[in-house]
Parts: structure tokens; C-alpha cells; sequence
């Protein structure tokens, strides 16, 4: 009679424990289709036009686990120093980064002109705490040697803000590049999710291909190449 009662009540334990993981399935899959379609709408030419993040939250606030990089901390600068005036250039079909002010890690105010130093302008994104992008810093002046005439290069620092790891990084490895703190404008076209993320802009600030996600090493040179086809 005991072992009966006992597993009755193993029955009903695990009845119980179905019950809760059932609803905590519905539960996630719920908010995972509601991240999904508020990162989406942030792709959007619409959920650009309205300043929306990943997170379907407004630009000056800071974005969330849905493009996993940590401390993210960058300032939103007012809307009345940005321009997005049409182009004549072509839209290669993947977005275009306009209208953006930031600084570089020295301090000095940068805004979109830098793409127009370069054919196309080579933007690498990463964040100190990531290995596989610390990694690949020395690689990078190899690749600036050989395109430095046509391709100016650029990194976002996405946790650089008064950290001594990224200055001490930049001087070692990057002093050829223009190293940038991240901004609202210059990372919504982007929306990098990982890093490192690497994209390629022509003069006028448009994407020439797709975003280039995860460490390529020897590739770079290859999508630069291709790039450089696309522009003519």
C-alpha cells in the first residue's frame, strides 16, 4: 500500500513538472518571436527611419542581449548634426550607413566624410573582450600594406570608452587604422548581432556587400578584391 501511494505520487510530481515546462515553452517561444520580429523591424528601412534598436527600443537607450555584445556604451548624438541628403551613388542593395558623428579614441570628431578619403572604406568591428577578434589584430597590417591606397581603413571599438585595454590594443596593433567609438547612427544600418563584424562602404557610405561576421583572416583580402570589382 506504501509503494502504491508513493507512486502516485511520483505520477502526480512528474505530471506537475510537464505541466510547468510546458508553459515555460509556450513562454519562450513567445518571446523569442517577439525579439525576432523587433530585431526585423530594426533591419527595416522602416525601424531605421523610426530610430528603433534590435530590441525595438529608442536609440539613446542601450541595446540588449539580441546582438550579443556586452557594455555596450556609446552616446546618441542629436539629430540636428545628422544629414541623410539622397546620393547619386549606387545602392548596392545592403543598406547604406549615413549621417553619423562620433569620435575616435584620441577625442577627435568623426562623421561619414571619412568614406570619402578611400574607394571604399574598410569597417571592423569588435570589442576587447572578445578573443577571436584580439586575435586577428596583428593580421591587419599585412591587409593595410597591400590596399591602403584604395581602402581606408576603420575599426568600432564597441566597449573603447575610457578603457585602458583598447587604447593599449590600438596602439600596438591598430595605429593605422581610424579607431571609433560606437554611435546610434553608425551602428543601425550594421545591426552587428556578433563580433567580430566587418563591413566594406563605398565612398558614399553604401554597404557593398553583405556584413562579413566572424574572424576571416586571409579572406579579408578576397572580399576587398571582390569590393573593388563591384565599384569598377
Amino acid at each position: 500500500m506504501n509503494l502504491q501511494k508513493v507512486f502516485r505520487k511520483q505520477v502526480s510530481n512528474a505530471k506537475i513538472c510537464m505541466i510547468i515546462m510546458g508553459i515555460i515553452t509556450v513562454l519562450f517561444t513567445g518571446c523569442a518571436q517577439e525579439v525576432r520580429n523587433s530585431y526585423e523591424e530594426a533591419n527595416s528601412s522602416e525601424g531605421v527611419a523610426a530610430g528603433r534598436t534590435a530590441e525595438g527600443t529608442d536609440n539613446n537607450e542601450e541595446t540588449g542581449d539580441v546582438i550579443d555584445i556586452e557594455d555596450l556604451d556609446y552616446e546618441t548624438i542629436p539629430d540636428e548634426v545628422h544629414s541623410d541628403e539622397a546620393s547619386p551613388m549606387e545602392d548596392h542593395g545592403y543598406g547604406r550607413i549615413a549621417g553619423f558623428l562620433t569620435t575616435d579614441l584620441q577625442g577627435n570628431d568623426v562623421d561619414n566624410d571619412i568614406f570619402e578619403q578611400r574607394e571604399l572604406t574598410f569597417i571592423y568591428l569588435w570589442a576587447t573582450w572578445c578573443a577571436p577578434c584580439r586575435n586577428q589584430l596583428p593580421d591587419f597590417q599585412e591587409l593595410y600594406d597591400d590596399y591602403n591606397d584604395r581602402v581606408s581603413f576603420v575599426t568600432v571599438v564597441l566597449d573603447g570608452a575610457d578603457n585602458p585595454a583598447a587604447d593599449d590594443l590600438v596602439d600596438e596593433y591598430l595605429s593605422f587604422f581610424t579607431n571609433l567609438l560606437p554611435e546610434d547612427r553608425l551602428l543601425s544600418e550594421i545591426m552587428p548581432r556578433y563580433v567580430p563584424t566587418t563591413v566594406i562602404v563605398d565612398s558614399e557610405g553604401y554597404l557593398v556587400m553583405d556584413k562579413i561576421v566572424g574572424p576571416r583572416g586571409s579572406e579579408y583580402s578576397q572580399y576587398l578584391d571582390e569590393a573593388l570589382s563591384i565599384i569598377g
